[in-house]
């Protein structure tokens, strides 16, 4: 079993803006010791990048069930449509998955960009 961090929630801005806060560009175009603009995502985690192998992240305007389209397992798309039913987060915009089993969630803030942080899924 594999686990997944797991965000949801309303962002409140543009796609555009949105798909942004993942941008890597920077870190990418730097050459070694060279400054460069961390995203905003690698900021939250408190680190210079992230394993984009391991990230997904969706944003819908109409604030749809499409949101789950993008998580990688029936069951998992179960348990999180069940959890965000549970806590009332069913008018979100945006999702965001992240497998990282050295990411410690204690340290993380319980919000990022407007999405609310559900905790560490399990999935096949």
């Amino acid at each position: 079993m594999d686990e997944l961090h797991i965000w949801l929630g309303t962002f409140k801005g543009t796609e555009d803006e949105f798909h942004q806060s993942f941008d890597l560009t920077s870190f990418y175009n730097s050459k070694e010791g060279e400054e460069f603009k961390r995203c905003e995502f690698c900021k939250y985690l408190n680190k210079n990048s992230y394993d984009n192998d391991f990230i997904g992240y969706v944003y819908d305007e109409n604030q749809s069930q499409k949101l789950l389209e993008i998580l990688p397992s029936e069951q998992l798309k179960k348990n999180v449509l069940k959890f965000s039913k549970e806590n009332n987060l069913t008018n979100s915009n945006a999702l965001l998955y992240y497998g990282d089993e050295w990411l410690n969630s204690d340290s993380l803030d319980k919000e990022f960009i407007g999405l609310k942080y559900l905790g560490t899924f399990e999935w096949e």
